[in-house]
């Protein structure tokens, strides 16, 4: 629920800032902030999954989810950049803010998660 709190707080600021004129809007803004949103939402869901499981793996699970991410989306900034190239750098610029965003509240919330799940696991022990 914090991470759809977090995607509107974006969406109002990015607004703000476009009425007064602090830069031109980007053409897919809402489908950028949108896909971003979910494939975040899922991402954390298969890695706190995995840090519940087992922790060890916790670490390996946050790097192959970036790296995963980095991957299809430069696959979606191409595409982004081959319909759109008169606002690519719009685009672009905003994808990788709003990726960047998304990414350290992820890892926030994982990083809090399992210090939780190792506290529990030492105390049974």
């Amino acid at each position: 629920m914090l991470a759809t709190g977090f995607a509107i707080a974006v969406f109002f600021i990015y607004y703000v800032l476009i009425s007064f004129s602090a830069f031109t809007p980007a053409s897919f803004d809402w489908q950028i902030v949108l896909s971003v949103w979910l494939v975040t939402i899922l991402s954390f869901i298969i890695v706190s999954k995995i840090g519940q499981i087992d922790s060890s793996f916790f670490f390996a699970a946050i790097l192959s989810s970036i790296v995963f991410r980095l991957l299809l989306f430069g696959g979606v900034n191409f595409a982004l950049i081959y319909f759109d190239r008169d606002n690519a750098i719009n685009n672009v610029v905003l994808f990788f803010v709003v990726y960047f965003i998304f990414t350290i509240l992820e890892n926030l919330l994982l990083f809090k998660e399992i210090k939780v799940i190792d506290q529990v696991s030492k105390e049974s022990k």
